[in-house]
């Protein structure tokens, strides 16, 4: 969707134009922030568009935030200003490997799926330790 943004905006209705910014805005952070060798001296004001089009979406359309807008609003230039480099040599495809053998863990090893359970949060931080134990 953000490289076909153009044609899209040339069929949606003129009052869903709040959209077409927002993907808009996103394709530039990602191409500010999100590449493996450059990154935007500007990160910080194009992101702060991406804020903007995201609280229009909010305000016009009644939208939620998701954690991953708040994380490119906020954590995004936190990162960056510590660590002077973009984000591109870094995906969530290890965060996802880790969440899925931890999935693994759990269902194998502790299972209980009530969280109203008086036992969940006993045996969840138990998983958790078995599974950092197996981990390392």
């Amino acid at each position: 969707m953000l490289t076909h943004v153009e044609s899209l905006a040339a069929e949606i209705p003129e009052h869903l134009d709040p959209f077409i910014t927002f993907i808009r805005d996103l394709n530039d952070v990602k191409a500010a922030c999100f590449t493996t060798d450059y990154l935007d001296p500007n990160y910080r004001a194009i992101i702060g568009e991406f804020d903007k089009s995201v609280k229009e979406l909010q305000n016009k359309f009644k939208i939620s935030i998701i954690n991953k807008w708040h994380i490119t609003t906020v954590h995004v230039p936190q990162w960056i200003d510590h660590f002077q480099e973009p984000l591109g040599r870094y995906g969530e495809h290890e965060l996802e490997g880790l969440h899925h053998r931890f999935k693994e863990t759990r269902n194998k090893r502790f299972i209980v799926k009530n969280k109203e359970n008086p036992s969940y949060r006993d045996i969840f931080y138990r998983c958790g330790l078995a599974f950092n134990a197996d981990s390392t």
